[in-house]
């Protein structure tokens, strides 16, 4: 959540680091603590709002099927 809360803040701070943001988030998203994938989820709900359409348009490959997972096992 902290990722989140960062973007709101200073957008351009986690852009030269989005690389490694989004792999973080996509471990989270698969963790098997709930907590923890709520938590990644949220962060890239949060990141995704702060950074649209930036990160849509350059991530979207690499957390798509991440998220696709996810829904089929849950």
């Amino acid at each position: 959540m902290l990722l989140g809360i960062i973007s709101g803040a200073s957008k351009e701070l986690l852009r030269p680091n989005m690389q490694e943001t989004m792999q973080i988030i996509a471990q989270g998203i698969q963790n098997q603590n709930m907590r923890v994938r709520y938590a990644a989820l949220n962060a890239l709900g949060m990141l995704a709002t702060d950074l649209a359409p930036y990160l849509q348009k350059r991530y979207t490959h690499e957390i798509l099927p991440v998220l696709i997972t996810l829904m089929i096992n849950e």
